[in-house]
């Protein structure tokens, strides 16, 4: 079923029941680790994850985003993962960018750096540097949350994403801008911590010295019920040059103006421009 459902995918007829319905059905009764073919190296992923199985079916993780990696990251240059996890991003970057370029990859989840080490270690990726620590705006310890539904939801805001309030993780935190020199494009997937991660790397803004690309999940309904939903958007305001919401359906990017980062409610993939 699973060659049948790749074989269909690259055609666009996988989303169509009732192929894609078995080829899940098949995997979701799956347990363990899997290799997974994913543009254009091989992956380790613990397919009963959502994450893994989007992978292992695939062999693409958000497809949209992936695109634009590809169109705006160059050889050469430094790429910066933060919440690598199992480290797709990490790799695909570390194609593009090639031996002379970068890839520093955050990961505090011990468990996900299990997977991102033996991922790195798998390829033979010269180029990656991974900081088994959280990116934020200090140095120091923090507990990160755990979820028990998904291994992607770690954070160090939120315990409701846990399910679970005493499953926590003591983890060390540390600014970018104290393990680099130089960053030409990031990736920030932290569940919340965006604002933190981003006043750790204020510097490089700050400098001005290249542009910087950044590419962010943003989830509002995480940030309700503190003051950073209002920080994130100064911050933005301050700094990126171009905003866009990164539409994974139509897989195009869709220009917000400024005032309109203050009313976007969903969870969204940004991208913009320092």
């Amino acid at each position: 079923m699973l060659r049948i459902y790749k074989k269909l995918s690259g055609k666009g007829l996988s989303r169509y029941f009732p192929t894609n319905y078995f080829a899940r059905k098949a995997v979701r009764n799956m347990t363990g680790d899997v290799k997974a073919d994913v543009q254009g190296f091989k992956m380790i992923v613990p397919v009963e994850q959502d994450h893994g199985m989007v992978l292992y079916l695939k062999g693409i993780y958000e497809p949209a985003v992936t695109k634009f990696v590809k169109k705006f990251l160059h050889s050469g240059q430094t790429f910066v993962d933060v919440g690598a996890c199992l480290g797709y991003y990490s790799l695909l970057a570390s194609q593009i960018v090639g031996p002379k370029g970068r890839v520093l990859a955050f990961e505090p989840n011990e468990q996900n750096l299990i997977y991102l080490y033996r991922n790195v270690f798998f390829n033979n990726n010269k180029n990656i540097r991974i900081r088994c620590a959280a990116a934020s705006d200090k140095m120091g310890l923090a507990n990160l949350n755990i979820s028990e539904h998904h291994i992607g939801c770690h954070s160090l805001l939120h315990s409701k994403l846990s399910g679970h309030k005493d499953k926590v993780q003591l983890v060390p935190t540390i600014p970018i801008d104290k393990c680099i020199d130089r960053i030409d494009m990031i990736k920030i997937d932290v569940e919340g911590w965006e604002y933190h991660v981003l006043k750790g790397m204020e510097s490089f803004f700050a400098k001005n010295d290249n542009s910087i690309i950044v590419f962010m999940e943003h989830c509002p309904s995480l940030l309700e019920e503190t003051n950073l939903i209002g920080d994130l958007a100064d911050f933005l305001l301050h700094y990126a040059e171009n905003i866009a919401i990164i539409d994974e359906k139509k897989k195009k990017l869709q220009f917000v103006q400024d005032e309109q980062i203050f009313t976007i409610k969903d969870r969204v993939n940004l991208v913009w421009w320092s």
